[in-house]
């Protein structure tokens, strides 16, 4: 069942994105059954419009509880508003923070209770609930870009505050939730935000495209959507830039790469394909507020991402407002499907890289004194501590899902491939919270001509003596990955692991077998040892080095 209403009319927003002419007189919007804005158009006459020329209702963009009646919406809601009990650290007994599923369902199916017809319910007038937003969400919460309110959390408090203004017509309120928007589209030289080199920061320490950044992304691309026409549009356009500098280098085939999702990689199996179609999502959003140039192209690169991931097909399960999008952009015939690039993006300030050749694709983690070797905080990714250790991942053409699935609850956590590390066992969440793990060390970056380039590290181990540098040299066909100065002080064993990846191949104990277009060659001293498992991969395993040791495999297709 669709309802149509009427969306801030006479104010010509649209919110959740929809498309819709510059400065419309209102806008007649189409919601299907879930909750999402398929269409948008202009409207005549403005009679639901009281006298400041706002309409008082608004439907908020929300998706799920798709498919039940207005009654029983209106029931579930009213259960879940009578036995809420909030406390500081949860809404429902039994939902502690965080709670990424069960919560926001709840909050999602009673505001869009309260937005529906025949639900039986009503609460958007309610000074309670602006009271409610003004505890939480103080506009005093903008005044200071610091702390919790700088990147995709000041998106977040600003889009906040801007609804609590649309809620109450407060024109004033909605001046300063635009306004303070302002900061996230400057360049940093540190902390949070978008660097030069195309890197974005969260939490200070934490190369964030793929969670933080697609909030961000999607959050403006809404904004955009939402005030164009209005006396608040974004006149800032800065943010198109980073569709193809920050976020599109770390999609592949449609998938995220998870070196720029922080401790969201272990959240939920296939989670890098959401991501990416989270981006996606966003890119086709934005592309209706930009040039006609961008919007053809990203179009174009969307339409690749979309025809190559075939792992988790985009259009599955997606929300209906992106599923017309992107099923407009998939029928057109003169969208191309744009291929992979090649060449190499290299972000020295998040210290990550990505090289693209014909048929293979490799990404590089590193930490440094700016990055940190890996983010936990609430209770995730507990054993990400060495991802930041030259994590080097791997993609043939056509293997998409080598690190999807289930991979990270699976994998050996001291054994990612790439990484140099010490087998010292650690404690679940070693280090500081919230990436605060970084090395002493600057000695790492690269330098890179845009289709080769060489990265180098100096890596210290997590709560460990171990020390060594690396250095990796991207090429047309292979990645010399060297290490050297290769030492530790505790006793503890050093392992540099060539390759770990998920596998349906059977692998017999004592052999370690992999497809011939992503082999491996090893010139090094040091017999290798392989381990058979879920995960395919080869070791070096060096023992305990009080003097300097060096490693050198490469990686590449080939025999």
């Amino acid at each position: 069942m669709r309802i149509r209403l009427l969306a801030l009319a006479c104010a010509g927003v649209v919110l959740a994105g929809a498309t819709a002419p510059a400065a419309p007189a209102a806008h007649a919007v189409t919601i299907d059954n879930r909750g999402s804005i398929v269409t948008a158009e202009p409207f005549t006459g403005c009679a639901a419009c009281d006298d400041r020329g706002v309409h008082r209702r608004l439907f908020l963009r929300l998706g799920g509880v798709a498919g039940i009646p207005h009654r029983a919406l209106g029931r579930a809601a009213l259960r879940h508003r009578d036995t809420m009990a909030p406390r500081r650290d949860r809404l429902w007994p039994g939902q502690t923070f965080p709670s990424y599923v069960a919560t926001p369902r709840r909050l999602l199916t009673m505001a869009r209770a309260y937005a529906t017809e025949g639900t039986g319910l009503t609460g958007f007038d309610s000074p309670a609930l602006l009271d409610a937003v003004d505890h939480f969400v103080p506009v005093s919460r903008l005044g200071d870009y610091s702390g919790t309110s700088t990147g995709a959390n000041r998106v977040d408090l600003c889009l906040v505050t801007l609804l609590r203004a649309m809620l109450a017509d407060d024109h004033g309120r909605a001046e300063p939730a635009v306004s303070a928007l302002s900061p996230v589209f400057r360049p940093v030289s540190e902390g949070d935000g978008f660097y030069r080199d195309g890197s974005f920061i969260q939490h200070t320490y934490v190369p964030y495209q793929g969670a933080y950044g697609v909030t961000l992304l999607s959050g403006l691309a809404t904004l955009y959507a939402v005030l164009r026409g209005s006396p608040w549009g974004l006149a800032d356009r800065s943010l198109f830039a980073t569709v193809e500098r920050s976020f599109a280098p770390f999609v592949r085939d449609g998938a995220c790469m998870d070196l720029v999702r922080g401790r969201s990689v272990g959240r939920r199996p296939y989670g890098d394909h959401e991501r990416g179609r989270e981006i996606a999502a966003a890119v086709l959003l934005l592309g209706e507020s930009a040039p006609v140039a961008e919007r053809a192209r990203w179009q174009a690169m969307v339409k690749g991402w979309a025809v190559r991931s075939t792992y988790r097909p985009m259009l599955e399960g997606a929300e209906p407002a992106f599923h017309a999008r992107l099923s407009a952009v998939m029928d057109d015939g003169a969208v191309p499907a744009v291929p992979e690039p090649v060449g190499h993006r290299l972000l020295p300030m998040s210290a990550r890289a990505v090289h693209r050749r014909p048929g293979w694709c490799a990404a590089l983690s590193m930490a440094s004194h700016r990055i940190g070797h890996y983010e936990h905080g609430n209770g995730e990714n507990l054993r990400g501590r060495h991802t930041g250790s030259g994590m080097l991942y791997w993609w043939a053409e056509g293997h998409g899902d080598h690190y999807s699935d289930s991979f990270w609850p699976t994998v050996d956590p001291y054994r990612l491939p790439g990484t140099t590390v010490s087998t010292r066992r650690l404690p679940d969440g070693a280090g500081a919270g919230w990436g605060d793990t970084c090395t002493p060390w600057r000695w790492v970056g690269g330098a890179t001509d845009g289709t080769y380039a060489v990265a180098g590290q100096h890596l210290s181990g997590l709560e460990s003596t171990m020390e060594a540098f690396k250095s990796w040299f991207f090429l047309d066909d292979a990645i010399v990955c060297l290490g050297a100065g290769i030492t530790s002080q505790d006793g503890a064993a050093v392992e540099t692991v060539v390759d770990n990846r998920r596998t349906g191949d059977a692998l017999p104990r004592g052999r370690c077998r992999l497809d011939a277009r992503h082999g491996q060659h090893l010139p090094a001293a040091g017999r290798p040892r392989a381990r058979a498992g879920p995960h395919g991969g080869r070791l070096l395993e060096r023992g305990d080095r009080r003097r300097p040791d060096r490693v050198g495999p490469v990686r590449g297709p080939g025999p």
